[in-house]
């Protein structure tokens, strides 16, 4: 079993869980194929599934597990960083001054 924690460019990483039989370094070089997709990725697992876009991911690591989840090892809810909003530039404010003479 393996743990794959995708960290991204902006916000929390997300943590999967993968069953299959496939070795640390197999999954990695599979995994290494969601860097070359233009779009939408989707990754599937026994557990879990994840729809990403690949430009948002800043990396992949795969690593051995021994025990499946449990509750101490429950990934988070993973909310994404929402974007600024570009803020209306502001127009200099005209003041205007009224002078009077008093004679």
């Amino acid at each position: 079993m393996n743990r794959i924690h995708i960290n991204l460019k902006c916000g929390k990483s997300v943590f999967l869980l993968d069953d299959e039989d496939l070795t640390k370094d197999k999954l990695a070089e599979n995994l290494s194929t969601l860097f070359s997709i233009n779009n939408v990725a989707i990754l599937n697992t026994h557990n879990a599934s994840l729809v990403i876009r690949p430009n948002d991911i800043a990396s992949i690591k795969v690593e051995e597990s021994k025990s499946s989840y449990e509750d101490s090892d429950r990934p988070e809810e993973v909310q994404p960083t929402p974007l600024k909003e570009k803020e209306p530039e502001s127009k200099p404010e005209i003041v205007e001054d009224i002078i009077t003479d008093i004679d």
